[in-house]
């Protein structure tokens, strides 16, 4: 159960949070703020990249946590896509970024998310939304 709670606010911040998009290594984003809200009126779509299309049970625990995340915000649809290996996410982000076509939410190596980070507002540190009642600071 704690699992389906962490990817469903993993989704929730990858709705909010354009996590590993913009230029890399040459271009600046925006720094992230936390909105006030969800506007439950307007459509959202999430993409999240994922390694276990070769597990099933961690595959269909990725797709429990996606159904149960679109029964709470049925306005949000989220586009699953699942590689083999880690090395091929990597590829894709790096490939991805300069166009702005990385997920939204992606599940990689630390050592990967310290490459994406060579440009400014790249990645947005999780850290502060983890903090009990999502406390401004």
């Amino acid at each position: 159960m704690r699992i389906l709670r962490v990817l469903s606010l993993l989704l929730v911040i990858g709705l909010l949070v354009p996590a590993v998009c913009g230029c890399h290594g040459s271009r600046a984003m925006e720094p992230f703020v936390m909105p006030d809200g969800l506007d439950m009126t307007r459509e959202y779509e999430i993409t999240f990249w994922a390694k276990n299309d070769t597990n099933i049970q961690q595959t269909r625990i990725y797709k429990k946590a996606i159904e149960d995340f679109q029964t709470l915000y049925p306005n949000i649809r989220v586009n699953l896509r699942l590689y083999t290996d880690y090395g091929k996410i990597y590829n894709d982000v790096i490939t991805n970024i300069a166009t702005k076509t990385t997920p939204n939410v992606c599940i990689t190596y630390p050592d990967h998310i310290a490459t994406y980070r060579t440009g400014k507002n790249i990645v947005v540190p999780l850290d502060s939304l983890f903090v009990k009642g999502n406390k401004k600071k």
